[in-house]
C-alpha cells in the first residue's frame, strides 16, 4: 500500500467527512474514497462505519495508529539515510507564498545552493491554508506559514510579525485640510496616525474578500464611519504612485520588494505608522511535529531565520518606526 493512501486516510479519520478532507488534500472525493477502499480491499477490514455519521471502527482505530507510526518511521528513515550520504543528494520540498517567494527566496536559495548543489529544491508556492495540508500529507518537508494556529501535530517556530503602514502625501492633506494639513501631515510623520483620522480623506482600498479590507471595514464599522473608496485595487505599486490621489494600506514585505529591486531609489511618498494595529500577521517557519529532517533540510531552516533578520534590520534602517518585530 502507498504511503500516500495512509497520509489520506489519516487526514479523513481526523477530518470525520470525506468531503472536507478531499477538499484539504486537493482531490475530488471519488479518488479519496477510492484510496480508502484499497487500504480496505487490502487489508480486509472495513474501517469507517458511514451512518448515521463517518466514524472509524474499531479496524479503523487500530489503522489510523499504525498508519501514524508508519508515516513517522518513513521519515526518520528517510532524514537518517540522507544524513548518511556524504555530499548530501536528494531533495527538499518547500512551501512559501508567492509574494514571500518573491521577496525572500532568492538569497536564502543562493546561500543554499552553494553549500547543498546536489539538493533540488522543489518550490511550491500557495498560500499558508493549501502549504499546511500539504505538509500534513507528507508533500512538504516545511513551509513558511502565516498566522499559523497551534496545533498539536505542527511545530511552529516565529521568525517576526508585521505591522501594517500607510502611504500619505502632504499634498493631498493640504487639499483637503486647507487650514490644517501641512501641521497634520508633520505630527502624523512624528508619531504616526490612527486610520479613524483619516476617515475624511478618499482611499485606496483592496477587494472587499481581502483580509486587510475586512480589517479596515470592521474599523470603521465600529465607529459608523464609511470612508470614501476612490479605486480598489490590490496594487501596492499603483497606490503608492497614485499616493497624491488617495490614502493606501502597505505591508512592509511589499516596501521590502521595492528596495531588493532599487525601487525605492526613485523615491516613495511619504510611508507612514499606524497607530491602530488592525490586522497581526505573524510569520513562521512551520514542519511536522515528531517528523525529524535531515541536516540539509535543518540547514535551509537556518538561513530562513538569517533572511528573516535581514528584513527587519532592512527596514529598521530604511523608516523610524517599526514596521516588523
Amino acid at each position: 500500500m502507498s504511503l500516500l493512501g495512509f497520509a489520506y486516510f489519516v487526514t479523513v479519520a481526523k477530518e470525520g467527512n470525506i468531503s472536507r478532507a478531499a477538499e484539504k488534500l486537493y482531490v475530488s472525493q471519488q479518488s479519496l474514497s477510492a484510496h480508502i477502499k484499497r487500504l480496505e480491499s487490502q487489508y480486509g477490514v472495513t474501517l469507517f462505519e458511514r451512518k448515521p455519521v463517518l466514524r472509524l471502527t474499531p479496524a479503523g482505530k487500530a489503522m489510523l495508529f499504525y498508519a501514524q507510526q508508519i508515516l513517522q518511521a518513513e521519515d526518520q528513515m528517510t532524514a537518517r539515510f540522507t544524513d548518511l550520504v556524504k555530499d548530501y543528494h536528494g531533495e527538499l520540498r518547500f512551501g512559501i507564498s508567492r509574494q514571500r517567494g518573491e521577496a525572500f527566496f532568492t538569497h536564502i536559495w543562493e546561500r543554499y545552493h552553494e553549500r547543498y548543489p546536489h539538493i533540488e529544491v522543489l518550490l511550491k508556492e500557495q498560500n499558508s491554508e493549501e502549504l499546511l495540508n500539504r505538509l500534513r500529507t507528507h508533500q512538504l518537508d516545511l513551509c513558511i506559514g502565516v498566522n499559523v494556529p497551534e496545533d498539536r501535530d505542527l511545530q511552529i517556530e516565529p521568525l517576526v510579525e508585521e505591522h501594517l503602514c500607510c502611504s500619505l502625501s502632504q499634498s493631498l492633506l493640504m487639499h483637503y485640510r486647507p487650514a490644517t494639513g501641512r501641521e497634520d501631515f508633520q505630527r502624523y510623520v512624528r508619531e504616526g496616525v490612527d486610520l479613524l483620522e483619516l476617515q475624511d480623506l478618499p482611499f485606496f482600498h483592496r477587494p472587499q474578500e481581502n483580509q486587510i479590507r475586512v480589517a479596515v471595514d470592521r474599523l470603521y464599522a465600529s465607529h459608523a464611519l464609511y470612508p470614501h473608496c476612490i479605486l480598489e485595487t490590490n496594487n501596492q505599486r499603483l497606490m503608492l504612485s497614485l499616493a497624491q490621489y488617495g490614502v493606501g494600506i502597505i505591508t512592509p514585505i511589499y516596501l521590502y520588494i521595492c528596495y531588493e529591486t532599487q525601487s525605492l531609489a526613485l523615491g516613495l511618498p511619504q510611508i507612514v505608522k499606524l497607530t491602530n494595529d488592525i490586522i497581526s500577521t505573524k510569520i513562521s517557519i512551520v514542519t511536522l511535529k515528531d517528523h525529524p529532517l535531515p541536516d540539509y533540510a535543518e540547514a535551509m531552516k537556518v538561513l530562513i531565520r538569517d533572511e528573516f533578520q535581514r528584513y527587519k534590520t532592512v527596514l529598521d534602517q530604511l523608516f523610524p518606526f517599526s514596521l516588523v518585530s
